[in-house]
């Protein structure tokens, strides 16, 4: 009787014979890991997205609705830091999984969620529409937001190199990976207030908060472990102090001053008392 030759497992060829293959997350020890297409074809919908943000933009500077094409930026802004925080949050959650290092990671989180919470805050502290009056005005400020929105994906790209080397995984200094979390930081305060926040800065110290806290982020780079934590502190004090100083400024601006008309003597001439406020001041 002839032996019946060995039949190929049908199972086996399936996943290469199939068009479609389940989506799965690729590993991080990935040798020469480049990026996919569909990586790519998110920078290409993000590059088009800012390129007709600033054609609105300029059209409704144009037409006199700034506010219009300024919600626009405000659009593309939010899922910016959105990826930033939904990147540290994985980054923290993998870490704490894979390898136990929840006390390694506590100042790593904490002064994320700082940095990101003073980004928003400092973004839209401004009404920056009243400022947007010509072509060329609009020109700078939406395509300056490059910068802005770089920076800000690359906060959240470095807290995820930060966690890597909290847990090992990384192969480069604790200054390195404190930079990449440091830098974007300083650069987003710097980028924001040359836009748009120091129109709306009274004083050399209002003027010099933002500027300083980059330049003390930049400091925090060399804190070691303490780093991260460190540079969100600095971020979350200058919002602190930006709020501080505007309140401040409002509220010795706003009391009522009580002054005479000129040529009366007050009450008892017959002359009257003008209480005006800030406005007619």
């Amino acid at each position: 009787m002839a032996a019946v030759p060995d039949q190929p497992d049908a199972s086996a060829g399936a996943g290469r014979d199939t068009p479609l293959r389940r989506l799965t997350a690729r590993g991080r020890d990935e040798s020469h890991r480049v990026a996919s297409p569909l990586e790519l074809f998110f920078d290409l919908c993000f590059v088009v997205a800012v390129a007709q943000a600033g054609v609105q933009l300029v059209h409704a500077v144009a037409e006199g609705h700034p506010g219009e094409g300024i919600l626009n930026y405000a659009m593309v802004f939010f899922p910016v830091l959105g990826e930033a925080i939904a990147a540290a949050t994985v980054a923290v959650k993998s870490g704490v999984e894979e390898n136990d290092a929840l006390a390694d990671l506590l100042p790593i989180a904490a002064g994320g969620l700082l940095i990101v919470f003073a980004a928003w805050w400092i973004y839209f502290a401004v009404p920056i529409h009243g400022r947007l009056r010509t072509s060329g005005q609009a020109f700078l400020w939406g395509y300056g937001h490059y910068l802005i929105f770089a920076s800000a994906a690359a906060i959240g790209a470095g807290l995820e190199v930060a966690v890597e080397q909290a847990v090992g995984k990384a192969h480069i200094s604790t200054t390195a990976a404190s930079a990449a979390v440091t830098l974007p930081t300083a650069l987003f305060l710097v980028t924001v207030w040359a836009l748009h926040s120091r129109y709306f800065k009274v004083g050399v110290v209002e003027q010099l908060t933002l500027p300083s806290a980059a330049l003390l982020v930049i400091v925090c780079t060399f804190l070691g472990d303490w780093a991260v934590l460190a540079a969100g502190l600095v971020s979350a004090l200058a919002v602190a102090a930006g709020v501080t100083l505007t309140a401040g400024r409002w509220a010795g601006s706003s009391g009522p001053k009580t002054r005479r008309r000129p040529g009366s003597q007050g009450k008892q001439d017959g002359g009257t008392l003008d209480n005006t406020g800030p406005h007619d001041s």
